[in-house]
């Protein structure tokens, strides 16, 4: 009385991704979860779906689809990001992307530019730029007298380590 039996069974599934195709026991709900399982690397952009199998491509059961989305290298402003995307041009990559242009804002290539794996993009400001740079920070120094010691003696107690910090700065050029 008052207790539940779940049973989940383990059913075959073939994980179509572009060319390859990978073949995992799984008892998983979620489409994106069975493609991790058979040992995919699924990206947040990367549309993973059910699909019924097809015995015509030689798929018997249940298949995922997964639909890679198209990587673009963005350099926004001197600073390179890595983007994934499944629209078709640049204009549109980046208002998914929420990336306005402002005024004084160049753009390479156009707009109107097909998006291409590996697809170089370029957003600057004339007069702007932005750089990044690791700075060292110095090691903590606490000083505790202690009337154990004799008049001028230091020890140190516990030895620090110097740390790192980024700092990021827009740089405005005249001239």
């Amino acid at each position: 009385d008052n207790f539940r039996i779940n049973i989940y069974r383990a059913r075959p599934v073939t994980v179509v991704d572009t060319a390859s195709r990978t073949v995992t026991l799984t008892a998983k709900k979620s489409p994106r979860s069975v493609a991790e399982t058979a040992g995919l690397p699924v990206y947040a952009e990367d549309e993973v779906s059910f699909a019924a199998g097809d015995i015509y491509k030689n798929i018997l059961g249940e298949q995922v689809v997964v639909k890679r989305a198209t990587p673009v290298n963005l350099n926004l402003y001197g600073e390179p990001l890595l983007l994934r995307t499944h629209k078709k041009t640049v204009a549109d990559l980046l208002k998914e992307k929420e990336i306005n242009l402002e005024q004084g804002d160049t753009l390479q290539p156009g707009p109107e530019t097909p998006v291409t794996a590996n697809l170089q993009v370029f957003v600057s400001r004339m007069g702007v730029k932005i750089e990044t740079v690791e700075e060292a920070i110095p090691a903590p120094e606490q000083i505790i007298n202690d009337a154990s010691l004799s008049f001028g003696a230091t020890v140190v107690r516990q030895p620090g380590a110097p740390g790192k910090r980024i700092v990021t700065y827009e740089i405005q050029t005249q001239n």
